[in-house]
């Protein structure tokens, strides 16, 4: 896939069918998008084009909001879009001048005289242009005019309510991480640096990794104590995560700790990805060190129960 943050000069083809939208998380719903984008260029010869932008929309137009959170960074986006076999990613910056455009002159500046594509496939509700006046009414509206082809797409169903980006918010946010990941079609994931922390886990059996999401943006799993997968480098582990303030050691700060099973190396500086399976419990405030220990224990007996039923 070939990544472009400009539309100059964007390769020509027999035929271009593109689609446009946020794909904060690239979920079922995104993918069932995206294939159907890919299959209709595979089926003229030509190329698949994804349009989406960096910081997205809500970051730009919402700047002074404190409660945002994202399921993908732009990296963790590109990657995932990737996996989908798009041709190209357009990800446009997102500016004043973007957010200014109104519906038809983002349809011919970008759509037409850039990108000159033959057809574009939109999701169900996805808004575009000055204050999101652009829809699918908009493009089938201007279609005959610039001579592309528009098709919409229903929105994917899991357990009789629609898959949403919003939904997969709400679900990690209320430590639903089961129901986040049937919707995600893949685990939910945080990736970040080993960094040091007060090392209190060592002096009582179980030292953890702290691990500093750089992305200020991402959406941390409500607190709790998770069963996780975690991967370092091409090495893959199973282990068990704590989300929280540790109130029984007097934490000030949330933070993100895990525990990985049978493992003893320093990897400070280090980059983690944490992949959640299952909440197995709340965060709790423990009378003490040796109350919290019997805890910790009881949460890897569990934990690694958890994952060698799963390994049958």
């Amino acid at each position: 896939m070939q990544v472009h943050t400009t539309i100059e000069n964007f390769p020509d083809s027999v035929y271009t069918v593109a689609t446009l939208g946020t794909f904060d998380g690239v979920h079922l719903g995104h993918r069932k998008l995206l294939e159907q984008v890919r299959q209709s260029a595979l089926e003229h010869g030509g190329q698949s084009v994804v349009i989406t932008f960096d910081p997205p929309p809500r970051l730009f137009l919402q700047a002074n909001s404190l409660d945002l959170r994202f399921l993908s960074t732009p990296k963790e986006k590109i990657c995932l879009i990737e996996s989908c076999d798009i041709d190209h990613l357009l990800m446009l910056p997102f500016d004043e001048a973007m957010a200014s455009i109104d519906p038809e002159t983002f349809v011919r500046s970008i759509f037409v005289d850039a990108l000159k594509i033959n057809a574009i496939i939109l999701g169900y509700d996805h808004h575009f242009g000055k204050h999101g006046q652009g829809n699918i009414f908009t493009l089938k509206a201007l279609a005959p005019t610039y001579g592309f082809a528009v098709e919409k797409l229903d929105a994917a169903d899991f357990e009789g309510a629609v898959v949403s980006s919003t939904r997969i918010r709400e679900a990690i946010a209320g430590g639903e991480i089961e129901t986040a990941n049937a919707l995600l079609g893949r685990p939910y994931a945080l990736r970040g640096l080993v960094v040091e922390g007060r090392k209190l886990g060592r002096t009582i059996g179980f030292p953890t990794a702290n691990v500093q999401v750089n992305y200020p943006w991402k959406m941390i799993p409500a607190n709790g104590v998770y069963a996780v997968q975690v991967r370092l480098g091409n090495e893959e582990f199973t282990g068990m995560c704590n989300i929280g303030f540790r109130p029984t050691v007097g934490g000030l700060g949330q933070t993100i700790e895990v525990f990985i099973f049978g493992f003893d190396r320093d990897i400070y500086g280090r980059k983690l990805a944490i992949s959640f399976q299952k909440k197995t419990r709340e965060e709790k405030k423990f009378p003490g060190l040796d109350a919290l220990k019997e805890a910790l224990y009881e949460d890897e007996r569990i934990i690694r129960h958890y994952f060698s039923v799963l390994s049958v």
